[in-house]
C-alpha cells in the first residue's frame, strides 16, 4: 500500500513535482527542542507515518501553492508555509483563520478536515488549501530526545507564562502522573504539567514509554535547570517587565511523590511522607497502628535535603533534583485529598461495608437500600456535578468525584438510619472534617481548623477498633497530616488537588489518533491550538463557571446572604421569587459527633412553612442541594458554589448618636488591632443600618455556637460611637 503523500504525487504533472522536489524543506520547530541525550527528529516522512488520519508528507500543500502560481502568473505566489497577510488574502485570511479554529477545536480528523476544504473549494473558495495542516500550520517535524528509556519532549515553563495572563507574581502547582495510552499494551504518558495562577494546566514535558522513565534526575534535570533560573531572575515577558515566579507546590499521587522525591514507596515500612512513623505489615499489608504512629516526630526539611532520612530511617532512597529548587521538599509536595481521601480512605471504608469483616460488612439489603436511596438521589443533583449517583453495585466504576460527592452531600444523607449508628458518626467525622478543609472562607475555615484536626484525629484511631486492624494503610494514617497542608498552603485542600490535572490528561489522551508516536501526535496537536490561541481543554472547572438558578428542582434551591434558605418558584431577569423557609422549620440532621448546622445541613418537612418573597439575584450567596429524606428533605449548601464572600450584619446605633455614617467610616473591634466592617451610606428608619464586613470574623472574637441565630453579642467602636450586632439579618 503506498503513502498518501506518494499515490497523490502519481497523478501530478512532472513539471508540478519538479518544483516541489525545490521547495520540499524540512524546519525545524522553535522551543520544541530538549537538550542533551540522543536526539531523533521525527519528521513527517516516511518515519512519521501512521495512517491517512495523521502525520504524512506536506507534498500536496505544496503542490497546492505552485498550482495556483501556474494557474494564475498575474497572482502573487503565497508559500503554504508562511501566513496570509490581509492585504494579499482579503476575507481569505479571516476565512483561514476561522476554519482552523473551528477544526482544531472540534477536534476534527483530517480526511473530514480534508472533506470540508474541498467542499468549500468547489464553492468559490480556489485559495483554501487542499490540506488542513497548512491552514492549521501543523509542525513538519518535532524533535524527539530518547532518554530514561523511551521517548521524550521538554516544551519548557516559559512557554506556560507566555500564555498566561498578566499579573504581580507567577505561582505555580506542578504535577507529575503517569497515564495508560492505551487499554491493548503497557505504552504510558508521564507528563509533567504546570497550572499558572489556577489557569487551566499546560505540558511542560511529556514522556512516553512502556514503564515510568528509568531516572528521576534525567527526567526533571531540564525542568530543574529552568525553574533555577526562574525562581533566581524571574519571567522576563515581551514588553521587558521582570515577574517574579514561585513555585507554590508539587501535587501528585503517592507514588509519583516517591518517584520525583527519590523516596520510598507509600507501602514500605518507612513509607509515611511527613513523619518517622514505621508500619507494621499485617496480611501483607503495611498498617499504621501502633500508639507511636499518633505522636511520631515530623520529617525535617533540612535532613531531608541532607538526605539524613536514607541512613536514620531508610526512607530516602537518595538525593533528589527538587532540592535545588526548593528548601522544604516536605511541605512542598501536597498530600492530595483527591488520591488519599476520595479514592483511598472513603473507598475503603465503602468496600469494607461490602465484602469486609462481618463486625462491618453490611446486609444485601442494607446494600440495595443504599443504593435505592442514591439512585432516587439523581434528580435533585445540581447541574454542577458532572456525575450522578450511582448504586453500589456500580462501586468499581465509581471516579473520584463521586466519592467526593457521597463523601460530602448524599453520604450523611443516605447512611443514616441504615448505617450502624457507631459507624455512621464515624463517617460524619470524615465528612464533617473534609468539608471544614474544603470550605473557601478563609476566616471560617481558620476558626474551625482546629476542631477539623481533631476529628480526622478520631477517626483515625478509631479505625482499628471498628475495621481492624488491617484497616489503617497508608491513606488512612496520612490523614493526619492533612490539616498541615491547608496551614501550610492557607487555602483549602481543592487549590492544590489534582481534580483539575485529571481532567487535563484525559484530554490529553483524546489528542491521540493512531497507535504510531503518540508523542509526535500530542506535539503536533499542542502546537496548533497555539497557533489560534485556543485552549486545550474547555473542561472549565464547575465552580468557576456561573451559577443556573432555575425553578428547575435541582437549580432551584438557594441559600441567601440572610442566612435563610428559598427555592426558586419563577424567575425574571435578575428577580427571583422564592419560598423562603422559615427557621422555625429546620432541623439538624444529625447531633453527633457536632450539631449539624454547624455547616448549615438541616432538615425540612415537605409541609415547613414558607413565605413567599421576591429577591435580587445578587441576595444569593449560595446554590444549595435538597435531597429527599423520609417524609420531607435534607438541605445544604454547596461548599465551593459561592457568589460572595461578604456577611451583612443589622447594628443598632446607641440612642442619642445619628443613624447616618459616611461611607468609609471605620469599626475597630474591642482590641483595636484591625479595621472589619465599612458602613454602607445607607440609613433604614428607627436607627438601624447596614454593615458590610470585609473579612468575615476578622479579629473578632466570636464564639462559633451551633446555631447561626446565637451568634452572641458584641460591642464595637466607630470613634467614640458604640455599635452592637444584634443578629443575622
Amino acid at each position: 500500500m503506498k503513502q498518501v503523500g506518494q499515490w497523490m504525487m502519481d497523478d501530478v504533472p512532472e513539471e508540478i513535482r519538479a518544483l516541489q522536489s525545490s521547495t520540499d524543506d524540512f524546519v525545524a520547530i522553535p522551543g520544541t527542542g530538549a537538550e542533551g541525550g540522543c536526539s531523533t527528529h521525527m519528521t513527517s516522512g516516511s518515519s512519521d507515518y501512521v495512517s491517512a488520519n495523521e502525520d504524512c508528507f506536506y507534498d500536496v500543500n505544496d503542490i497546492d501553492t505552485d498550482v495556483d502560481a501556474l494557474v494564475s502568473d498575474g497572482d502573487p505566489v503565497v508559500s503554504s508555509d508562511e501566513e496570509c497577510e490581509p492585504s494579499d488574502c482579503g476575507s481569505v485570511g479571516t476565512l483561514n483563520e476561522d476554519l482552523a479554529e473551528f477544526m482544531i477545536s472540534e477536534n476534527l480528523t483530517r480526511d473530514a478536515s480534508n472533506r470540508l476544504l474541498h467542499l468549500l473549494r468547489q464553492h468559490g473558495h480556489s485559495n483554501l488549501p487542499k490540506d488542513c495542516r497548512t491552514l492549521k500550520r501543523t509542525p513538519r517535524e518535532v524533535h524527539v530526545t530518547n532518554k530514561c528509556g523511551g521517548q521524550y519532549v521538554y516544551l519548557g515553563v516559559r512557554k506556560c507564562l507566555e500564555m498566561a495572563d498578566p499579573c504581580d507574581a507567577f505561582e505555580l502547582i506542578i504535577n507529575v502522573d503517569g497515564i495508560p495510552v492505551f487499554k491493548s499494551s503497557n505504552v504510558q504518558f508521564w507528563p509533567i504539567l504546570c497550572m499558572v495562577n489556577s489557569m487551566q494546566p499546560m505540558i511542560v514535558a511529556l514522556y512516553v514509554g512502556s514503564s515510568k522513565p528509568a531516572s528521576a534526575d534525567q527526567y526533571l534535570v531540564d525542568f530543574v535547570e529552568e525553574m533555577e533560573q526562574l525562581l533566581a531572575n524571574g519571567f522576563v515577558g515581551c514588553d521587558g517587565k521582570v515577574t517574579p515566579v514561585i513555585l507554590r507546590a508539587f501535587v501528585c499521587d503517592a507514588p509519583a511523590r516517591a518517584f520525583i522525591k527519590n523516596v520510598k514507596n507509600h507501602n514500605s515500612l518507612n513509607g509515611c511522607e511527613r513523619c518517622v512513623a514505621k508500619g507494621v505489615s499485617i496480611n501483607n499489608r503495611t498498617t499504621y497502628n501502633h500508639a507511636e504512629c499518633f505522636v511520631a516526630e515530623k520529617r525535617c526539611p533540612v535532613k531531608f535535603a541532607n538526605s539524613e532520612y536514607k541512613y536514620i530511617d531508610t526512607h530516602q532512597v537518595g538525593a533528589t533534583l527538587l532540592c535545588r529548587i526548593t528548601g522544604d521538599c516536605i511541605s512542598l509536595c501536597a498530600l492530595d485529598y483527591m488520591h488519599l481521601v476520595c479514592l483511598g480512605a472513603v473507598r475503603r471504608m465503602i468496600q469494607f461495608w461490602k465484602k469486609g469483616d462481618k463486625i462491618v460488612r453490611l446486609s444485601s439489603a442494607q446494600i440495595v437500600q443504599i443504593s435505592e436511596k442514591l439512585t432516587a438521589a439523581r434528580d435533585f443533583i445540581p447541574s454542577e456535578f458532572v456525575r450522578k449517583p450511582r448504586s453500589l453495585i456500580e462501586l468499581d466504576r465509581w471516579k473520584a468525584t463521586e466519592f467526593r460527592q457521597f463523601l460530602l452531600y448524599t453520604g450523611p444523607v443516605v447512611l443514616k438510619s441504615v448505617l450502624p449508628p457507631q459507624l455512621y458518626q464515624h463517617f460524619l467525622c470524615l465528612s464533617i472534617s473534609i468539608s471544614i478543609l474544603l470550605t473557601d472562607d478563609e476566616e471560617k475555615r481558620g476558626h474551625l481548623l482546629e476542631y477539623a484536626e481533631k476529628l480526622l484525629q478520631y477517626f483515625v484511631s478509631s479505625c482499628e477498633t471498628l475495621y481492624g486492624k488491617h484497616f489503617v494503610v497508608y491513606n488512612i494514617h496520612s490523614l493526619l497530616h492533612l490539616c498541615d497542608d491547608v496551614k501550610h498552603f492557607k487555602a483549602s485542600l481543592d487549590a492544590v488537588s489534582s481534580f483539575p490535572f485529571e481532567n487535563f490528561l484525559q484530554t490529553l489522551k483524546r489528542l491521540i489518533r493512531s497507535p504510531s508516536n503518540p508523542i509526535v501526535q500530542v506535539v503536533k496537536r499542542i502546537q496548533e491550538f497555539e497557533f489560534v490561541n485556543c485552549p486545550l481543554s474547555n473542561n472549565v472547572s464547575v465552580w468557576n463557571r456561573p451559577m443556573k438558578l432555575s425553578s428547575n428542582r435541582r437549580d432551584s434551591v438557594v441559600l441567601l446572604k440572610n442566612g435563610k434558605f428559598a427555592e426558586i418558584v419563577a424567575r425574571q431577569d435578575d428577580r427571583l421569587s422564592c419560598k423562603v423557609l422559615r427557621r422555625s422549620c429546620l432541623r439538624p440532621l444529625f447531633l453527633e459527633p457536632c450539631s449539624s448546622d454547624l455547616l448549615d445541613v438541616y432538615v425540612v418537612e415537605r409541609s415547613g412553612k414558607t413565605v413567599l418573597t421576591e429577591v435580587a439575584q445578587e441576595d444569593v450567596y449560595r446554590k444549595a442541594l435538597k435531597l429527599p429524606y423520609g417524609n420531607g428533605y435534607a438541605i445544604m449548601p454547596l461548599a465551593q458554589c459561592s457568589v460572595s464572600y461578604c456577611l451583612e450584619l443589622e447594628v443598632c446605633t446607641v440612642p442619642g448618636y445619628p443613624s447616618y455614617y459616611p461611607t468609609g467610616t471605620r469599626v475597630i473591634n474591642y482590641l483595636n488591632t484591625a479595621a472589619l466592617f465599612t458602613v454602607i451610606p445607607e440609613a433604614v428608619g428607627m436607627g438601624w443600618g447596614k454593615v458590610q464586613c470585609s473579612r468575615m470574623w476578622a479579629g473578632m472574637g466570636f464564639s462559633f455556637c451551633p446555631r447561626a441565630d446565637l451568634y452572641l453579642e458584641h460591642s464595637f467602636h466607630v470613634d467614640t460611637i458604640t455599635l452592637t450586632i444584634v443578629r443575622w439579618m
